[in-house]
């Protein structure tokens, strides 16, 4: 792995050591665990899935570089920050990206990453991640919509997923 993806991980790392490995109470068999884990999502990154998650995290360290200074919009949009990176990698490391269609990725006005889906008939699904929540929009031509808040900590809501693989496969769900 090579790039935005391990600059990335390995700064969460560091963040993660700095934070549980200076208190007391870890062991090296702790660190083992670490490098294990590390070990395990190099492999995973390799994968066909992998190869589109390491796409997206390669265009959230641009977006990064891009927003992560005060007003980065020229209009008062706040900074991108680190903690918002993460919580957007945690949910791409989540999408099913082997059969989904990838999204676009944004930046809303208060530094929070975005990822948009929209298919020829200009459905479109916009999923907000703000921490360990979710805030979700799916707009349909005819009119319909659906949208939400969600919690998020290990896994996406079913709903949200379903309204995703709408769009790529161009149907439309009832909201």
């Amino acid at each position: 792995m090579t790039g935005c993806a391990t600059n990335l991980y390995d700064e969460h790392v560091a963040l993660t050591q700095q934070s549980y490995y200076n208190s007391a109470g870890v062991s090296k068999a702790s660190e083992h665990v670490e490098e294990n884990l590390r070990e395990v999502t190099l492999h995973q990154v390799s994968s066909a899935s992998g190869d589109r998650l390491m796409q997206l995290q390669g265009e959230l360290y641009e977006l990064w570089e891009e927003a992560g200074a005060p007003n980065w919009d020229n209009d008062g949009g706040a900074p991108v920050t680190l903690p918002a990176v993460l919580d957007a990698m945690h949910f791409m490391r989540e999408l099913p990206l082997t059969y989904i269609t990838m999204p676009t990725l944004g930046v809303d006005r208060k530094g929070c990453i975005t990822l948009d889906w929209e298919n020829a008939h200009h459905d479109s699904v916009t999923v907000i991640v703000r921490g360990k929540r979710l805030i979700f929009a799916a707009l349909y031509g005819d009119g319909d919509e659906a949208h939400g808040i969600s919690g998020f900590v290990n896994r996406i809501p079913e709903l949200i997923i379903r309204h995703i693989e709408s769009i790529g496969k161009n149907e439309r769900l009832s909201p």
